[in-house]
């Protein structure tokens, strides 16, 4: 065998074979998987990191969204269905919490409903349910923004701005940011 042939071969089997190998035993600097198999962030040298989303959602994201049940379920009205449907999500908020932490469900069903305002929802264990999951109104619930207000806005609001509740300052929490550069 020609000294060529043999180096080609060598080549041919530590790309194929050998790169594996490197593959297997590489374990990234920023991410990473620790002795108790939980995610490590590193943060670079900068303070930047990757961002660990894994605890958003319904108790954290370790639970399924439970099947609150229907305590009141309402169709769309002709025109601007924004008074009517926060009738009906006032009626939800009136009742006392369960056990779980629901007061029940508000089920829209299936049809159109414009809405020219802005609904809200401040009070706990009120969920919103809708029909289906397409675009054919009589079988599916569609809310629509319309009227003079720009195309891009909140049609929901959940939570108040008060301590007990979403969105609110925290008292003492307030800083000025007085560096050029914010790491993620």
């Amino acid at each position: 065998m020609k000294k060529s042939t043999y180096l080609k071969i060598t080549i041919i089997y530590f790309l194929v074979f050998g790169s594996y190998y490197v593959q297997a035993q590489y374990e990234p600097s920023i991410l990473f998987y620790n002795n108790s198999n939980q995610l490590v962030y590193v943060s670079d040298e900068d303070g930047n990191h990757i961002p660990d989303f894994s605890y958003v959602g319904y108790k954290n994201g370790e639970e399924a969204l439970p099947n609150v049940a229907v305590v009141r379920q309402i169709s769309p009205v002709v025109g601007d269905n924004t008074a009517h449907i926060q009738a009906a999500i006032d009626e939800v908020e009136a009742l006392p919490l369960n056990a779980n932490g629901h007061r029940g469900a508000l089920l829209l069903l299936p049809g159109e409903y414009p809405v020219n305002g802005r609904l809200y929802i401040d009070k706990s264990g009120v969920i919103i349910r809708g029909s289906g999951d397409g675009e054919d109104p009589t079988s599916n619930t569609i809310i629509t923004g319309v009227g003079n207000i720009p195309d891009e806005r909140t049609l929901i609001t959940i939570g108040t701005n008060n301590k007990s509740g979403f969105g609110g300052q925290v008292a003492g929490t307030r800083q000025n940011i007085t560096s050029p550069y914010l790491p993620t």
